[in-house]
């Protein structure tokens, strides 16, 4: 085995133990997460470096009418593996938190959650391809290992590889069709927990709204008498008249008029010292 195809093996059996990683978010957490998708993201590019050669030869062989079946069916899964693996990063530079928090905007891009959507897809999707990918290259891989690359790359793939191809594959679509559905069954909660949030402060606002021109926090309400806008305490008309009554007195505001010995002042008119009685040039009569 060259050292040059020991390395491919090395960087393609570290992308699988990246992807499987990757897929355990719940277990890991976010932020390892995301580094992990970074990781491989790196990984994938200088896989499609390296192997860049060999899917050329794949194309070419496709094009063959001699047995073209299998080159076809490698070609068909690096098309499906490259727009999953781009839907991948694209939707995860999007949905990033370690972005946000690092002040991205991209995350205003995901309207109606539609990117964490194709986030989630492309995942699984990624995944069967990825399964699909090395059981195609399942005897060269082998061949590779025992030393005999020229003699397996000519071997038919084992029966028993396909069928558990699919079954996994079966198993890969059944989850990612089940994280789907209960992320859309959060996601809906989350969103009618926000939208009654934002229902009960629209009718706190109204309420603030109403009480600004109507009754206050303290009871006092508001009168339109003479359109001054007065101010009074709620109650009876009993104490409302007392209270008139009483107000009116202590600012002198008798509804008779004041008498002295003098003069006859107009009704309201402060009472008038005794060494200024009869002085005022205007109340004097």
């Amino acid at each position: 085995m060259t050292a040059k195809m020991r390395g491919r093996l090395v960087l393609d059996a570290a992308l699988c133990a990246l992807l499987v990683f990757a897929m355990l978010r719940p277990v890991t957490g976010q932020v390892v997460h995301e580094i992990t998708g970074a990781l491989l993201l790196v990984g994938m590019i200088a896989h499609v470096a390296t192997s860049w050669g060999a899917a050329s030869r794949t194309a070419r062989h496709a094009r063959e009418t001699t047995r073209p079946q299998r080159a076809q069916g490698l070609l068909a899964v690096m098309v499906v593996l490259g727009v999953a693996g781009v839907a991948l990063a694209l939707s995860a530079l999007v949905i990033s938190r370690l972005l946000l928090g690092a002040g991205s905007h991209l995350s205003d891009l995901d309207a109606g959650h539609l990117w964490s959507r194709v986030h989630i897809v492309s995942a699984y999707v990624l995944c069967i391809a990825v399964l699909a990918h090395l059981v195609l290259h399942w005897t060269k891989v082998f061949g590779t290992l025992r030393g005999n690359l020229a003699e397996a790359s000519f071997k038919p793939v084992p029966r028993v590889l396909w069928y558990a191809f699919a079954i996994a594959g079966v198993a890969l679509a059944v989850l990612g069709g089940s994280v789907l559905n209960g992320y859309e069954t959060r996601q809906a909660s989350i969103d009618a927990a926000l939208g009654g949030q934002m229902t009960a402060q629209d009718a706190t606002n109204e309420g603030a709204d109403a009480g600004a021109s109507g009754d206050d926090a303290t009871g006092l309400t508001r009168s339109t008498d003479g359109d001054l806008g007065v101010v009074s305490l709620g109650g009876g008309d009993a104490g409302d008249s007392d209270g008139s009554a009483t107000l009116d007195a202590q600012m002198g505001k008798a509804k008779e008029p004041v008498e002295s010995a003098s003069a006859t002042y107009p009704p309201g008119h402060p009472s008038v010292p005794a060494e200024y009685d009869g002085k005022c040039s205007v109340c004097h009569s």
